[in-house]
C-alpha cells in the first residue's frame, strides 16, 4: 500500500497536523509540562512510522493513528508518573508575586514552614529542576489549589470553585507542607556556610569491609546535608512515611538536643546495587525528618514539652559585640536561661543555634547488606515501638513490590477521590489497601487474613503485570467515579470494590454502568438479601477472613449480575472431566514453563485454557465454556492433536525467552491464541529466528500500544496477521 500520501498530509507545514494531534490528546490528560511537549512529538514520530508498517487499509488512517497515539501517549504519562521522572529546566524565584496582593509564591503554604524564610542570603532561588519536582509530586487538586492561590483566590473561593469541603480543603494544605514534598525544594542545595568542626565530622559514609556492621558519630548539620545529597537516603519503600510523630514528641526530641541529652543511636544500612554505594536509614527516620524540619523552620516547639528553660553558657558582650575578657585574659562567661516554647530554629539564640547543628548523633552502621539483611533490620528496630499491622506487613512485600505499591497511592484517585483520612497515608493504612485490594482482583482464591501473609504471598507469587492490571482498573474508576458513590472506597471496603470491578470487567459493558450498580447498592441493595442473608449482615462481622471476604465478594456478583441483567453461563469448572486420555494432557500442559510463568489460576480456568489451546491446534472456531464443554464430550481429538499442542507450548516457551515476561501479552486469556500462532509457523515452516525476532517487537509495541481484544478467533488471527506481515518485511529486506 502507497503511504505516501498520509505522510505528506501529516508532516506538511512542518508536521504541522502530527504536531496538532499531540498537542490535542496532551490537553485532553493534562498535567504534561509543556517543556516535555518535544518529548511526545518524538514519540508521535516512532508511532506514526509503526502504525504505516500495520495500517491495512480497513479503518480510517487517522482513527487508527489516533487510537495508537492516544494509547501510548496514555502509556508514557503513566510511566512518568509511575517513575517520578523530572524534568531540569530554568529557575523560579520564590519572590515570584502571586495574585495582586502583596503575596509571593513562598508564601502559599499555610503553615509555619515559609518558603521564603528559608532562602538565606542568595539562595532565595530554587533551580527550576526541584521547584518541578515540588510540583509535580502534588495530586491534581492539589496543584489547581496552588493555582488558585497564585491568581489570588481566598480560601472560601477555592473551596467553592473546586466543589470541596473545608475537611478536604485543609488534608491537602497539610499534604503540601509534609517532609517527603518540601525535602524536594531542598535536596542536593549545598550551603557557603559550614558550622564550626564540622569537616572534621564529615567523614566519609561509604564503606566496604568485612565487617558487620561499626559505630560513627555525626553532627546534625552533617546529617542534614547528607541527606539533601542523596548520601543518607530517608524514603526506603518498607520504611514507615515521615510525619509519625505529634508536635509534643519532636519538640521534646529538640529540647533533649538544646540540653545535650543522650539520644538512641540512628541506625544506617549500607547496601551495593549496581555498583553504587547506599545508605538507608532504618532505624531513626522520624528523628532525623524531624531535626531537617526544625533546621528549616517548619515547625515550631510545641508549647506542652516537658523542659522548655534550656540553660546555655555564652561569653559576655559588651555594647559594641566585643568579647570582655577577665584579667587574665580569659574571656567571661555567664549563664542564660531560654524557653523554647513556641520558637522556631531561627528565633533561637545564636549560641542554642550552634548547639542544635553540632549535637552529635551515636550512629550503627550495618555494611554490605542484601535486601532480605534490610527487611530483617527494619522490622527488628521496630519492634519496640511497634509498626502498625500495615506498616509491618509491608516488610514483607519486597522492595520492588513495595515501591510499586507506595507509587500506586499516590496516584489522583486515593489522594482527591477517595474517602481516606490524611493519617492513613503516613500510618501505613494506604500500603495495606493497595495489597488487598492486589490480591483480591488476582489472587481472591488464595485470600490471606493477615495483611503481612498476603504481602508474603505477593512476594512469591505476584507479577509486576499483576500490579499494572489493578492500576489499570484505578485509571478506568477515577474517569467513571461520582461523589455519590466515591465515599465508599476507603481503608475498609476499597479491595471488595476493586475485586468486584475485577469482575465486572470481564463483561464488556461501559465503566459507568458499574458506578450506577454501586449507586443503586448504596440506596437499596446492600439489605437485599441473597440465599437468607443480605451484605448488612455480612458487615456485621468486620472479619477479614477468608469465609467471609469470599462470601461478600460472591454476595455482591449475584447482585451486580441482576442489576446488569447479566446471566452467567455454566463455567467449564463446574464439569467434571471422565477422559482419561485428556486429564494427563491437561496436567503436562500446566506443569509447561510458560504456563507457570503466567500463573493461570484458578483451577477451573488450567482447565479451561488448555483444552482451548487444544482446540485452536483441532481448528476449532468456538471456544465458549459451553463450546468446550461439548468438544470435551464429543472425544473428537486425537493423539496427534494433543502431541502438536505440547510441542507448539514448547515452541511458544523458547520463543519467549528473550522477551520480557512481565508483558500483558502474558495473561492467561491470550495464551490459547499465542499457541495457535505458533501452530501456524510450524505448519508454514516459517523460521524460529524471525519469529523470535518479531515476538520480541511485538511484545514491545503490544505494551505501548492499545494490545488487542475480542475472542480468542480474533485475537488469533490479528497476531498472526502481524507475523505475516513481519515474515514479508524481512523476506523483502533480505532480497
Amino acid at each position: 500500500m502507497d503511504n505516501t500520501p498520509f505522510l505528506e498530509e501529516y508532516y506538511a507545514q512542518n508536521a504541522k497536523k502530527i504536531r496538532n494531534l499531540v498537542d490535542k490528546l496532551l490537553y485532553g490528560f493534562g498535567g504534561v509540562a509543556q517543556k516535555d511537549y518535544d518529548d511526545f512529538y518524538s514519540l508521535a514520530n516512532e508511532v506514526f512510522v509503526e502504525v504505516l508498517r500495520r495500517y491495512d487499509g480497513k479503518q480510517s488512517f487517522g482513527v487508527f493513528l489516533y487510537s495508537c497515539l492516544s494509547n501510548r501517549i496514555k502509556t508514557e504519562i503513566t510511566r512518568r508518573n509511575r517513575e517520578k521522572r523530572k524534568a531540569d529546566r530554568g529557575t523560579l524565584s520564590l519572590d515570584t508575586p502571586i495574585g495582586e496582593g502583596e503575596t509571593v509564591l513562598g508564601d502559599i503554604l499555610e503553615s509555619d514552614f515559609n518558603i521564603e524564610r528559608e532562602a538565606e542570603n542568595d539562595e532565595s532561588r530554587f533551580p527550576g529542576r526541584r521547584l518541578s519536582a515540588y510540583f509535580e509530586a502534588l495530586s491534581g487538586l492539589q496543584r489547581r489549589i496552588v493555582e488558585l492561590k497564585m491568581d489570588g483566590a481566598a480560601k472560601q473561593e477555592i473551596m467553592e470553585r473546586l466543589g470541596i469541603t473545608e475537611n478536604c480543603y485543609k488534608k491537602n494544605l497539610e499534604e503540601l507542607r509534609n517532609f517527603e514534598k518540601r525535602q524536594l525544594l531542598f535536596r542536593g542545595q549545598k550551603k557557603r556556610r559550614v558550622c564550626k568542626g564540622e569537616e572534621s565530622n564529615m567523614i566519609q559514609i561509604l564503606s566496604q569491609t568485612a565487617e558487620k556492621s561499626k559505630p560513627k558519630n555525626y553532627q546534625v548539620y552533617a546529617i542534614i546535608q547528607r541527606m539533601y545529597d542523596y548520601s543518607i537516603r530517608l524514603d526506603h519503600p518498607l520504611q514507615r512515611e515521615s510525619e509519625q510523630w505529634s508536635n509534643v514528641m519532636r519538640g521534646n526530641l529538640i529540647s533533649d538536643i538544646l540540653q545535650d541529652n543522650p539520644i538512641p543511636p540512628l541506625v544506617f544500612a549500607e547496601q551495593v546495587i549496581d555498583g553504587v554505594v547506599i545508605i538507608w536509614a532504618i532505624d531513626g527516620k522520624q528523628r532525623c525528618s524531624n531535626v531537617e524540619s526544625f533546621r528549616r523552620n517548619g515547625f515550631r516547639i510545641s508549647k506542652n514539652i516537658e523542659r522548655y528553660l534550656i540553660k546555655y553558657q555564652t561569653a559576655v558582650e559588651s555594647q559594641d559585640g566585643s568579647i570582655l575578657l577577665d584579667d587574665n585574659g580569659l574571656p567571661r562567661y555567664e549563664v542564660k536561661e531560654c524557653d523554647i516554647r513556641g520558637k522556631c530554629y531561627s528565633d533561637l539564640p545564636e549560641k542554642l543555634q550552634r548547639s542544635f547543628n553540632e549535637y552529635n548523633f551515636e550512629v550503627t552502621q550495618y555494611l554490605n547488606c542484601s535486601n532480605e539483611d534490610i527487611e530483617y533490620h527494619i522490622r527488628r528496630y521496630n519492634a519496640s515501638k511497634p509498626m502498625s499491622a500495615a506498616q509491618k506487613g509491608i516488610t514483607h512485600l519486597g522492595e520492588q513490590y513495595a515501591r510499586i505499591a507506595k507509587a500506586i497511592a499516590e496516584k489522583h484517585f486515593f489522594r482527591d477521590k477517595g474517602n481516606y483520612r490524611v493519617s492513613e497515608f503516613t500510618n501505613g493504612t494506604m500500603d495495606r489497601v493497595i495489597t488487598e485490594s492486589v490480591m483480591a482482583v488476582n489472587f481472591p482464591e488464595d485470600w490471606k487474613k493477615k495483611n503481612e501473609d498476603i504481602c508474603t504471598y505477593l512476594k512469591e507469587n505476584a507479577r509486576i503485570i499483576h500490579f499494572n492490571t489493578f492500576e489499570d482498573y484505578i485509571d478506568r474508576l477515577d474517569e467513571v467515579i461520582t461523589p455519590e458513590v466515591s465515599d465508599m472506597f476507603n481503608s475498609r471496603d476499597s479491595f471488595l470494590w476493586f475485586g468486584l470491578f475485577h469482575r465486572f470487567a470481564r463483561l464488556g459493558m461501559e465503566d459507568e454502568q458499574f458506578i450506577c450498580f454501586m449507586q443503586e447498592f448504596k440506596n437499596r441493595l446492600h439489605s437485599r438479601k441473597v440465599s437468607g442473608i443480605s451484605y448488612d449482615e455480612l458487615n456485621e462481622k468486620s472479619t477479614k477472613d477468608r469465609n467471609i471476604v469470599s462470601r461478600k465478594l460472591a454476595l455482591l456478583e449475584v447482585l451486580m449480575d441482576e442489576f446488569l441483567h447479566v446471566q452467567r453461563k455454566e463455567t467449564v469448572g463446574k464439569f467434571i472431566i471422565k477422559n482419561d486420555r485428556l486429564l494427563p494432557f491437561i496436567e503436562e500442559f500446566n506443569a509447561s514453563d510458560i504456563v507457570k510463568m503466567i500463573r493461570v489460576r484458578p483451577e477451573k480456568e488450567k482447565i479451561k485454557i488448555a483444552v482451548q489451546s487444544l482446540m485452536v491446534v483441532s481448528g476449532e472456531t468456538k471456544f465458549s465454556d459451553r463450546a468446550v464443554q461439548e468438544y470435551i464430550r464429543s472425544n473428537s481429538y486425537g493423539d496427534e492433536n494433543i502431541e502438536d499442542t505440547l510441542l507448539y507450548l514448547a515452541a511458544l516457551n523458547d520463543w519467549t525467552l528473550n522477551v520480557n515476561n512481565n508483558s500483558r501479552l502474558f495473561e492467561q486469556s491470550n495464551l490459547p491464541a499465542l499457541i495457535g500462532v505458533v501452530a501456524y509457523a510450524y505448519r508454514n515452516d516459517m523460521d524460529d529466528r524471525i519469529c523470535e525476532e518479531w515476538l520480541e517487537r511485538f511484545v514491545e509495541n503490544f505494551d505501548t500500544g492499545h494490545g488487542i481484544s475480542g475472542d480468542i478467533k480474533e485475537k488469533l488471527a490479528a497476531i498472526t496477521t502481524d507475523l505475516k506481515h513481519y515474515e514479508a518485511y524481512k523476506t523483502h529486506r533480505t532480497a
